[in-house]
């Protein structure tokens, strides 16, 4: 059922009958009663009371009672308008957010983290808190607490305040409070529930090779002595030879040159050399550096990948409120074929990379020590990554002190019945029966703690079993 604008001070999302009258009584409690086609009769305040002709009879008698209110229910008012943005008062002056015929005066304070809180004057005014009689104080106002003044009904909603007026007195100041169309808090079709399909986040598993750094250019030991000294050599046993044996100076000389000449071309290829290899060592580096940063950026994109696959897959708590509070497509999500049925998340740490990466270094130098520090190591591990535990393949013990253990117990149970249907997964819980009032009593609502086949509650805390 697609919902509209609520034309109801209640929160029903389907009526299964027609409601022909609201019945309020105004005593040290705050009661509200409706009056159907199927059943026209309502106790309150010890007296059986009936409706006929849009008048209220107790016993055969017309109630004159001023405790007691009946509307047509079809004159009822309700508006939506939005949360204000900053402190508004409700009282009878002209400047108020909130104009009513009332001598009450009740101050709405926004605080910084945008919570709101309820300054109640004293007055003549009968004021509830959350249908309880006040007649001043300061209270919280959170969703799903209600102001009743007189005939005027507050309730605080998620994104919202609706307010129903009983006596058609209501005035509002458009500059503080706008009239608005109604925000649904329920999904479409609620409360009619189907699980959408799964999308699968897979882990990465590549295995990823880092190239080692090319061999480094080094010029050979004691070149500059290998370059220079045979040509001086030959100088020196030329000017020797010719000496000894009283050759022609001039032949002394050319010889003498030619070995100088070549002693000269031979120490500038030595430092022609000297320099190539520098420069090939340098592009050798930046080449490499070049490649560590692509290598990098795809091993990070990676170690993302898989991250985001084990946080998609594994919701943290507060992820999981979140479904359940707005009814999530992906509520009851694991079935019993897939591989992650039964399993949990126990926080964050350190786990394995689920892709693997090796490299294997030529020599050991600077720019290997340097790959291995910033594209090996690093890639080993997971940092905060999601702790997984399977309950279908082993057995999960806790210790720790009661209370300590209780929310271990819970939240684990917590994680299991927003994943997983209560026809594929019901729990039986032993608790202490001290603990069972203060700690455990709401988890009876669930229907992961029913036992189908025995037709039994699951919570074990009595000698008797609920049914």
């Amino acid at each position: 059922m697609k919902q509209t604008k609520p034309n109801s001070i209640t929160d029903q999302i389907q009526h299964s009958v027609s409601v022909l009258y609201d019945l309020f009584y105004f005593g040290s409690t705050f009661i509200h009663k409706q009056i159907t086609e199927k059943n026209n009769q309502v106790i309150l305040d010890n007296r059986t009371l009936s409706c006929e002709d849009g008048q209220l009879f107790c016993g055969g008698e017309l109630v004159k009672d001023e405790k007691f209110l009946l509307v047509h229910h079809e004159n009822l008012k309700t508006v939506i308008v939005n949360k204000p943005r900053e402190s508004v008062y409700l009282s009878n002056t002209q400047d108020s957010a909130i104009r009513i015929d009332s001598d009450a005066l009740i101050f709405i304070h926004r605080n910084s983290t945008d919570d709101y809180q309820i300054k109640i004057y004293p007055s003549k005014a009968k004021i509830y808190y959350n249908h309880q009689r006040v007649e001043k104080g300061v209270f919280p106002f959170s969703v799903g607490d209600q102001l009743i003044i007189d005939y005027l009904m507050i309730e605080m909603r998620e994104k919202q305040l609706k307010i129903s007026d009983l006596k058609n007195q209501l005035q509002l100041d458009p500059w503080q409070l706008l009239e608005e169309p109604y925000i649904p808090e329920y999904p479409e079709n609620f409360p009619a529930f189907r699980r959408s399909p799964r999308i699968h986040l897979k882990e990465p598993k590549e295995k990823i090779e880092i190239q080692a750094p090319k061999q480094k250019s080094n010029e050979g030991k004691n070149e500059w002595l290998k370059t220079i000294v045979p040509p001086l050599g030959m100088v020196v046993l030329s000017g020797a030879t010719s000496f000894l044996s009283g050759g022609n100076p001039v032949m002394l000389i050319s010889m003498g040159g030619a070995s100088l000449l070549t002693t000269g071309f031979s120490v500038s290829s030595y430092f022609t050399n000297k320099k190539e290899i520098n420069r090939k060592n340098h592009m050798r580096e930046e080449h490499f550096r070049q490649y560590m940063i692509k290598k990098k950026s795809e091993l990070n994109v990676l170690q993302q990948t898989q991250k985001t696959a084990l946080e998609y897959m594994n919701p943290s708590l507060d992820e999981l409120a979140l479904m359940a509070k707005d009814y999530h497509a992906r509520i009851y999500e694991r079935m019993t074929v897939n591989e992650d049925f039964l399993t949990v998340r126990l926080g964050i740490g350190e786990i394995n990379a689920s892709f693997q990466t090796n490299f294997q270094p030529v020599e050991e130098d600077e720019l290997s020590n340097e790959a291995f520090e910033h594209l090996n190591s690093p890639y080993k591990q997971l940092g905060d990554a999601p702790i997984i535990v399977s309950l279908l393949e082993q057995t999960v013990g806790l210790a720790g002190t009661p209370s300590v253990l209780r929310t271990a117990l819970q939240l684990l149970l917590f994680q299991l019945c927003v994943l997983h249907s209560y026809r594929d997964v019901e729990f039986i819980t032993l608790i202490p029966s001290e603990e069972y009032e203060q700690h455990w009593r709401e988890w009876r609502w669930l229907p992961h703690n029913k036992i189908r086949s025995l037709n039994l509650r699951g919570m074990v805390h009595t000698p008797k079993v609920e049914t």
